[in-house]
């Protein structure tokens, strides 16, 4: 682990209880991104150190898939349109942390350059479904794969 995901696993720790306040209730998008039925996830600074989706927040008056679009392109440069997204539910998940998320997905063909917010994202990978578990990966990740593999968008 170098010092800077040490770093920002304690302000993860520390901020905990201020971060939490500040999604509840929020509304989050997040996308999964398939290339040769492997699946791109991300380790964010502030964090468990587990894998995620690109995504994040929705700004105010901002739709789901805005939002979408907006922090795949912020988090790791990949420019989608809201057309190439495919939701993966009808409606929103309510998570743990009593925020409202939707899930997308979309199919990348061809390879892609990935340029990380840096301020933002530690680490990317490309995974095969099959390498995330609840030791390594959040909740909404893990809903995000299962739909897809049911719906057999991967």
């Amino acid at each position: 682990m170098t010092t800077r995901e040490k770093l920002g696993r304690v302000a993860h720790t520390v901020l905990g209880p201020l971060i939490r306040i500040a999604l509840k209730n929020s509304r989050r998008s997040y996308v999964l991104i398939v290339n040769n039925d492997r699946i791109l996830v991300v380790k964010n600074l502030l964090g468990s150190g587990k894998w995620h989706l690109p995504g994040g927040g929705c700004h105010k008056n901002e739709s789901y898939e805005d939002a979408a679009v907006r922090e795949v392109k912020e988090e790791v440069g990949v420019t989608l349109a809201s057309s190439d997204l495919v939701p993966l539910t009808d409606n929103s998940i309510r998570s743990k942390r009593e925020y409202d998320y939707r899930l997308y997905s979309v199919l990348v063909t061809e390879q892609i350059e990935l340029k990380l917010d840096r301020r933002e994202i530690l680490e990317t990978a490309w995974v095969l479904p099959a390498e995330l578990n609840e030791s390594n990966a959040g909740d909404s990740t893990l809903s995000a794969v299962q739909l897809s593999v049911a719906n057999r968008r991967i």
